[in-house]
């Protein structure tokens, strides 16, 4: 985790189903995605922009650190408190002062947002017209 901070993250029902599937691949590792040349290390921050890069999406289409910018602002626009996707992205809000007296993680609130979260993204993968 970013600065060393530890950060709890909820997973939704279909992360743990692919998480399971993964493991099949990668489960010789202690990470979910190791390093091609050396599993006791994990892939490279770069690999999911060079993938998309690989797939066609130049750098102004998508990068893979604008999908956490989508993911907020879809959540914000669905009526979710900015305090519980701000703990989500594992961002610090406030002062320091407020935050050492405030250190609520909001996990039953994220656990409900990353369920629903992941039930609209599955909604949206399998649109037909």
């Amino acid at each position: 985790m970013k600065r060393s901070r530890e950060h709890l993250v909820p997973l939704a029902d279909q992360v743990i189903e692919h998480l399971k599937q993964i493991k099949e691949v990668t489960g010789y590792s202690k990470f979910v995605f190791p390093n091609s040349r050396d599993a006791s290390k994990p892939i490279s921050k770069n690999v999911m922009t060079n993938r998309l890069r690989d797939l066609g999406y130049s750098a102004n289409v998508v990068s893979a650190h604008g999908f956490r910018s989508s993911a907020s602002t879809i959540l914000h626009e669905k009526g979710w408190n900015h305090e519980v996707i701000e703990a989500q992205l594992a961002h610090l809000t406030g002062t320091a002062t407020s935050r050492a007296y405030n250190r609520s993680i909001y996990l039953i609130e994220r656990r409900k947002m990353m369920q629903e979260w992941a039930d609209y993204l599955f909604e949206i993968s399998t649109f037909k017209l």
